[in-house]
């Protein structure tokens, strides 16, 4: 009896195997017939750089005609091209929305690789700074003096980022400055404080951004005045007026990264007299300017 029962149950098996067979031979021609024309159409919208439409065409395939030949290569398409259809405009909004810098500071903050930053105005006549690497920028301002940053440390929960950059005229690096420059993120104020040596004295420079939305931020900066004997190097090396100055301003981002900022500053000016005994120019004191500032800027992702 147990004999007739396991010959039973194997010719139901067997039967059942043949049945799906045959109902599998005609399920997978008749898929793939009708799934054709939506291959067909999505390697069209690949090769027109369409990814969106292509991966709709591939995900009717995979959803109405899984038996179809062409369900694997659906599925792979799928996989591969999602990543392309994700929109990278976040990303390269927050890496070309604002300089890597405050009014005149440098902030610990690198322009991305790829992006360029172009900006001219009042108070700095024109800058050019491209990111080289996520980590390093380089920049030419007022078309004598060449910058290089680079980013040492990323800022972490506890921890402040850090960057090390260099600013002097391509012909005579001896009278550049150096900076070491810390930041760090607290809610919506970013908080900034350096370090710089420049022609043989040092000075500590600090300030603050605020953001008032995505678009929108407050700065506030203060670098301390340096004045050198030899007024020549000071007014080679400050000729873009990024050292000696009190800003307060407020940015604005537009659409397409153009961006404007504008504030009141005070620059300070050593005061010199002609001493006719020696033949020399000696600093007698300070003076205070103040100033409007108006910079334009632009940034787009190479």
């Amino acid at each position: 009896m147990r004999f007739l029962q396991k010959k039973l149950i194997f010719f139901l098996v067997a039967i059942s195997f043949i049945l799906i067979g045959l109902c599998s031979s005609d399920i997978i021609p008749e898929q793939t017939e009708k799934s054709l024309p939506h291959i067909e159409r999505a390697e069209k919208f690949v090769k027109e750089k369409n990814y969106k439409s292509a991966l709709l065409e591939y995900n009717y395939v995979l959803q109405f005609y899984p038996e179809s030949i062409y369900a694997e290569q659906a599925r792979q398409a799928i996989e591969e091209l999602t990543p392309r259809t994700k929109p990278k405009n976040l990303e390269k909004q927050r890496a070309i929305v604002s300089p890597s810098r405050l009014s005149f500071m440098p902030t610990p903050e690198n322009l991305k690789q790829g992006v360029l930053s172009i900006s001219g105005g009042t108070s700095i006549l024109g800058e050019f700074k491209a990111g080289v690497y996520d980590w390093l920028e380089v920049g030419l301002i007022s078309g004598i003096l060449v910058e290089v940053k680079a980013k040492v440390l990323n800022e972490y929960s506890f921890t402040p980022s850090f960057a090390l950059g260099a600013v002097a005229p391509a012909w005579n690096l001896e009278i550049g400055e150096i900076y070491g420059i810390a930041g760090k993120k607290l809610g919506r104020f970013h908080l900034y404080a350096g370090w710089s040596y420049i022609a043989g004295e040092s000075a500590a420079f600090g300030g603050t951004k605020l953001d008032l939305s995505k678009r929108s931020s407050i700065l506030m900066e203060y670098n301390q005045p340096i004045f050198f004997e030899d007024r020549n190097v000071f007014y080679l090396i400050d000729f873009s007026q990024n050292l000696n100055t009190a800003m307060g301003a407020l940015r604005f981002i537009f659409p397409h990264n153009i961006g404007v900022e504008t504030g009141l500053g005070i620059y300070t000016r050593p005061e010199y007299r002609y001493d006719q005994d020696t033949g020399r120019e000696t600093r007698i004191g300070e003076n205070y300017n103040y100033f409007l500032r108006l910079q334009l800027f632009w940034s787009v992702w190479l």
